[in-house]
């Protein structure tokens, strides 16, 4: 069946069938994409794994087979929330705080993406200085839209992710743009 009987453990059934892709090496791909989200563009997680695209188009093609991921576009997805999170779950700590580490990394580098999804990968993996950066840019974004209540919110997170003389500045010097409390 797809999913285990009732009372079965998800995960057990799902890492047996991740591991059925061809042993703990040509399974790893799948799991650690389970770690970094439900879409998966394969040449930033070719990048992250350090692996050429070709080879890791034909790991994630049998995760297709095995009935765990789908094809959208010009990327895979998961087909079930349930199984990426069963697949990240089979992923130790170390390895995850690693793989969001180096997807934060690549993010930073490729044009037009999110500083939001950077955060959240660089939070996830302990980098507090990578989220800051991304924050602050997020921060700008909103400023540029007016949007001076997120802008705010945003260097108030970037603060906690690191204290820095920097991210204090921008906070102050974008919280007089506030409108007014009505009493």
């Amino acid at each position: 069946g797809e999913l285990p009987a009732p009372g079965r453990p998800a995960r057990g059934h799902l890492g047996c069938r991740a591991g059925c892709a061809g042993g703990g090496a040509e399974a790893r791909p799948i799991r650690d994409a389970g770690v970094l989200g439900t879409r998966l563009a394969v040449g930033v997680l070719a990048r992250v794994l350090k692996l050429s695209p070709i080879p890791l188009l034909s790991r994630l093609e049998t995760g297709i087979r095995l009935q765990l991921l789908d094809e959208r576009d010009v990327s895979y997805v998961f087909r079930h929330e349930i199984v990426r999170e069963a697949l990240e779950a089979s992923v130790g700590s170390p390895r995850r705080a690693l793989l969001h580490r180096n997807t934060a990394r690549i993010l930073i580098t490729q044009p037009g993406v999110d500083p939001m999804l950077i955060a959240h990968h660089a939070r996830l993996s302990g980098a507090q200085h990578l989220a800051a950066e991304a924050l602050t840019t997020a921060s700008r974004i909103a400023m540029d839209r007016f949007d001076y209540a997120t802008a705010v919110s945003l260097a108030n997170e970037t603060i906690t992710a690191a204290n820095t003389t920097a991210a204090r500045m921008q906070r102050a010097t974008w919280l007089p743009r506030l409108p007014p409390y009505d009493d």
